[in-house]
């Protein structure tokens, strides 16, 4: 299985209908990154954990739809974020599934973060990123997952997404991307 959270497809067009130039190149690139990992892991399931697509029906659709087939082997599930506002039938037109949240043995993906005495919690739509801290003020912000005793929150995986400061408890764990790596953040 292939976990991907928020990717965002479409928000290139989105911006660039409200007058703001974005190249439409991100998505496909966001897609190029997906089927180097499908190529390297071979999974049976791509999981979408919600905001697959930003906002109204565009282009980008389009070429997903054409990526889509170009997969058709894989099993794709979608669960619903705040931002899949598309009608089902896309949905539907390439084969995808969509959920609320879905239940594998005793985990429970979902979009937003769910608590749940029984059940961990993989999630994505906080888009976690860390701030490290150079010795000579230097600062950089990376991407990280956030991983506690209940749940697990991903890294938004769109390039055009933000990223919100963790605070992580002390019981929490922070995993840093850094150039294609993962780093443990004390």
């Amino acid at each position: 299985m292939l976990i991907v959270s928020d990717l965002h497809l479409g928000k290139s067009s989105h911006f660039r209908k409200s007058g703001i130039p974005l190249s439409l190149g991100a998505g496909l690139q966001d897609l190029d990154k997906i089927t180097e990992l499908i190529t390297q892991l071979d999974p049976l399931k791509l999981v979408f954990l919600g905001d697959l697509f930003h906002s109204d029906y565009n282009t980008e659709w389009d070429m997903f739809s054409i990526w889509c087939n170009q997969h058709s082997h894989l099993e794709l599930i979608l669960i619903e974020g705040n931002h899949d506002l598309l009608p089902a039938e896309l949905y539907k037109s390439v084969k995808m599934d969509v959920v609320e949240r879905w239940v594998q043995g005793n985990i429970c993906f979902t979009h937003q973060p769910e608590d749940d005495k029984n059940l961990y919690n993989v999630c994505g739509h906080i888009h976690p990123g860390i701030r490290l801290l150079g010795k000579a003020r230097q600062a950089v912000k990376i991407p990280c997952f956030l991983i506690g005793k209940k749940r697990m929150i991903l890294p938004a995986f769109g390039s055009l997404t933000g990223l919100f400061l963790m605070r992580p408890e002390p019981d929490e764990t922070i995993i840093g991307i850094a150039d294609q790596s993962l780093i443990r953040v004390d």
